[in-house]
């Protein structure tokens, strides 16, 4: 108007500049009323009629989620007691690995015998400075201690 324009032609140039005055009130509007919520609820049940019209597919998806999640808790139950937990050990940092030696295996399994013999020696000797204990482990379970 203060270019000699009449009121309305100043209108309809400020509409054009700043957008539709009416629009942006009702997207305002719908930020602070809750509309994410409802938009939400409507996908929800638009999803739910379309997983209700076509059965195969449901059960797939619902397949596939159950397995994702099972596998899921499986592998974290394996990782949480394998890594994250400490072991069932007082100062798990002194256990060691003992092995028998022959030509033909570097690295053989400890017969039960030779085992039984050891851990009988450990326990004889009150003052052992090396072992406090001996344990031995097969790999279907651990024998006694």
């Amino acid at each position: 108007m203060e270019r000699g324009a009449s009121r309305q032609q100043a209108e309809a140039e400020a509409r054009r500049i700043f957008g539709n005055a009416t629009r942006v009130k009702e997207n305002t509007r719908g930020v602070w009323t809750g509309r994410l919520f409802e938009q939400f609820s409507l996908d929800v049940r638009y999803a739910l009629r379309s997983l209700a019209h076509s059965p195969v597919f449901t059960l797939a998806a619902v397949a596939t989620l159950a397995l994702g999640i099972g596998l899921n808790t499986a592998i974290f139950s394996t990782v949480n007691s394998v890594l994250l937990r400490p072991l069932p050990y007082h100062d798990p940092d002194r256990l060691m690995q003992l092995w028998e030696t022959h030509p033909v295996i570097p690295k053989a399994q400890v017969a039960y015998p030779d085992f039984a013999d050891w851990r009988r020696q450990t326990k004889t000797f009150r003052t052992n400075r090396y072992f406090s204990g001996i344990a031995a482990v097969q790999p279907g379970g651990e024998w006694r201690a």
